[in-house]
């Protein structure tokens, strides 16, 4: 796996053997952050990365810019591993979080301009996660939810939804804060 854009272009990292995540494809990231970068700003955002796995979209954050990152995931060895990853290419603009990412949303002190959630695709309720991070308030105004999901879920009647792309087995849904009028419906794409 590699850094795809900004100050850490290139640099490769590699899960140790028996490690417990699926991570965001090169090639799902690369589309992801295509969408992103045309349509926010970076440089000043502060974003959550739930459910962070490999940390590779919070490394991909944090090189593109990004003022602060934090990554929350429950699992003590990967906690472990992103915490080495960022102390060894010194990327001081992240923070990592071991905790529940469900408990993490109720207990946030902070608000966010992005939040991406990559949950595990056997997550029975990820069709939850959308409704528990908006009704908590955790997106700043005009903040952006990113979800990553098997492409067999929709979203396409959430009145928060943007719109959605597909690379593969694999969707991003993108909703924001505020409710979106009803007669734009949301577009769903494949890549």
């Amino acid at each position: 796996m590699r850094i795809i854009s900004g100050i850490w272009k290139g640099r490769k990292f590699a899960p140790p053997a028996g490690f417990h995540s699926r991570p965001t494809s090169d090639r799902a990231r690369e589309g992801l952050f295509n969408i992103l970068q045309h349509r926010l700003d970076l440089q000043q955002l502060e974003a959550l990365d739930l459910f962070a796995g490999t940390g590779s979209v919070g490394y991909e954050l944090a090189s593109r810019g990004a003022q602060r990152v934090v990554m929350v995931d429950h699992q003590r060895s990967v906690v472990q591993f992103i915490r080495k990853q960022i102390r060894q290419w010194d990327m001081r603009v992240c923070e990592v979080v071991q905790a529940d990412a469900w408990y993490f949303i109720k207990h946030a002190p902070d608000q966010f301009d992005l939040i991406f959630a990559d949950p595990p695709y056997q997550m029975e309720d990820v069709r939850l996660l959308p409704d528990a991070i908006l009704e908590r308030g955790l997106l700043k105004k005009n903040g952006w939810l990113v979800l990553e999901h098997e492409a067999r879920i929709r979203f396409d009647h959430h009145p928060h939804l943007l719109f959605s792309r597909r690379y593969g087995k694999t969707m991003f849904s993108f909703f924001q804060d505020q409710p979106i009028a009803s007669s734009s419906s949301p577009s769903s794409v494949n890549s």
